[in-house]
Parts: structure tokens; sequence; C-alpha cells
């Protein structure tokens, strides 16, 4: 990834995960790579979440951003196949603030 780019993401915590096809051991060339943010609180996740991808720039592969607030993650991270329940514990974070 290009140097810098986790500098121009303003949030509380980015999670990485590689695609759900990775995990299912079916990745291709085509394959993206998921980006699960974090933030205590957020009004709009799909504002935010636009807002972030743009700041990612062009990475070289299709990227998928999803904005989650914590309470959400929480729930959802209890869930089986949800994104928050793979990435929690198949992701790793790269970015904290």
């Amino acid at each position: 990834m290009p140097f810098g780019w986790n500098q121009r993401l303003s949030c509380k915590r980015t999670g990485f995960g590689k695609s759900f096809s990775a995990l299912r051991g079916d990745e291709t060339d085509g394959s993206d790579l998921d980006f699960l943010v974090i933030e205590r609180e957020v009004d709009d996740r799909v504002a935010e979440a636009v807002r972030l991808r743009r700041a990612l720039g062009d990475l070289g592969v299709p990227v998928d951003v999803v904005v989650l607030d914590e309470r959400v993650v929480a729930r959802r991270a209890k869930v089986p196949r949800t994104m928050a329940y793979h990435a929690l514990r198949e992701g790793r974070v790269v970015a904290e603030s």
C-alpha cells in the first residue's frame, strides 16, 4: 500500500480484514480489500465511508470501506458471518487514533 495512506484517514480505529473470498480460500486476482472502520459514534456511516474511501485514493486494488460505531460492532461481533465477526477474529488493526 502507498506510504502515508493511514495518515489520510481520520478515524478511531481502522481494521483490515482480507476479502471474504480470501478467508474462504477462493481469492483471485480480482479480490478486494475490506476495511472495517470502528468509530466511537457515527451519525451517517454511509457518508463517512464515502469520505474515507475518497481519502484512501487509488490503492491499485478494489477496496470496500465499512464504517460502524462501537455499539454496533459489539453486537455484530457475536454474530457469525458478519463483517465485524470475521474482522475481529481474522483481521488485523492497521491504524488507531
